[in-house]
């Protein structure tokens, strides 16, 4: 016995207000949980990546560039340590590593909204949504409360393949 297709008419309308306020709550869980779980860690686990990119975001912050101990250091994936400077701004030394710890929870935590837009042309609204859950609740967000450069690379590089395949 056959099974019909998904009705996939509502994929096709656009998000329904529901939809989204279910992703945004999914970011907003995910994310709080990412934080609090990297609240456990005081200290950069992670070497020399954690301190390399602390300390090079530090330096932007305090208007000094790319350089790490004043030597100026060529490093291709700047957008991340950019991204978390601010973190700098705001607090000292410690209290800038936690809140770049965050805000990096919060950068890779993005990832829902790729796969959520990707998924609700394929599948139906609900499922959309469980496939968005599944993404952050995967081996991939170990690092999520770290200091690396994949919490920027994660949710670009999906939202890059999704609208890749969208195009399609």
């Amino acid at each position: 016995m056959a099974h019909p297709a998904p009705d996939l008419s509502d994929a096709a309308q656009g998000p329904q207000r529901a939809e989204l306020g279910s992703v945004a709550l999914l970011f907003v869980i995910a994310t709080a949980a990412y934080v609090l779980l990297g609240r456990r860690l005081p200290v950069p686990m992670i070497a020399p990546d954690e301190y390399l990119y602390g300390n090079l975001a530090q330096s932007i912050a305090h208007g000094d560039g790319l350089s790490y101990r004043g030597e100026p250091q060529a490093l291709r994936a700047a957008l991340y340590v950019i991204a978390i400077a601010p973190s700098w701004i705001v607090a000292s030394t410690v209290g800038g590593y936690a809140v770049a710890k965050a805000l990096s929870a919060a950068l890779v935590c993005l990832v829902v909204f790729p796969t959520w837009w990707l998924a609700r042309q394929l599948v139906p609204p609900r499922l959309a949504v469980t496939t968005a859950a599944l993404v952050v609740a995967g081996a991939s967000m170990v690092v999520a409360g770290e200091i690396v450069t994949e919490n920027l690379a994660y949710p670009l590089s999906t939202a890059a393949l999704a609208a890749m395949v969208m195009v399609l």
